[in-house]
């Protein structure tokens, strides 16, 4: 493969691609039940990408804000990353106040914990159905971090197992506004390999 990477079109299916969109709808949706306002998440890129060009598509890698990560098992296996900025984050926990009243450090942590839980397994449920596949995720952990330092910490894992990702940058739309969110599919050698099959 090229290190400029290539398009979805020319690299997985139609199956696949649909699949990816479904899920992103999905969590879209999951998102926007949760937050009480309507949110739209669609496709903006969806590459085949050599592992270490991976940080190229999400942005600036200085931003800071929490990354909500869950382990794949099962036929897909591998890693899915959910990174929103701290801005998208704060806006989030605005929100949850006009309903809950102030929140303090604890619990709007928990909060977006809660967030990243239901819009990390919403897109894998819903990558899992249209796909036809079998994927269980692991139990979510977040982390407040900078967005380089999240990326890398799992690209470098990742390198060791393949040497390709799966790149999906998504428009975020809640209530009218567009956040800094993004999610990042990194299945292993085998999981890859399950996903391009389709």
């Amino acid at each position: 493969m090229s290190p400029g990477g290539m398009a979805v079109a020319q690299a997985v299916s139609s199956r696949l691609a649909t699949a990816i969109d479904r899920a992103l709808a999905d969590c879209g949706q999951a998102i926007g039940q949760f937050v009480g306002l309507a949110t739209a998440m669609r496709t903006r890129e969806v590459l085949l990408e050599a592992v270490l060009r991976v940080p190229a598509h999400y942005g600036d890698l200085d931003v800071t804000g929490a990354a909500a990560y869950v382990g794949m098992t099962g036929d897909v296996s591998g890693h899915c990353l959910l990174f929103m900025s701290e801005t998208t984050a704060k806006a989030l926990v605005r929100v949850a106040e006009e309903t809950l009243g102030p929140l303090d450090e604890t619990l709007a942590d928990s909060l977006l914990h809660e967030f990243g839980n239901i819009a990390v397994s919403a897109f894998m449920n819903g990558l899992a159905s249209a796909g036809g596949w079998r994927i269980l995720p692991t139990p979510p952990e977040l982390a407040w971090t900078v967005r380089g330092a999240a990326l890398q910490s799992l690209l470098g894992a990742m390198a060791v197992e393949t040497d390709l990702a799966l790149v999906v940058a998504a428009e975020w739309v809640l209530g009218g506004r567009d956040l800094d969110c993004g999610v990042l599919v990194l299945p292993d050698a085998r999981g890859l390999s399950v996903m391009l099959g389709a």
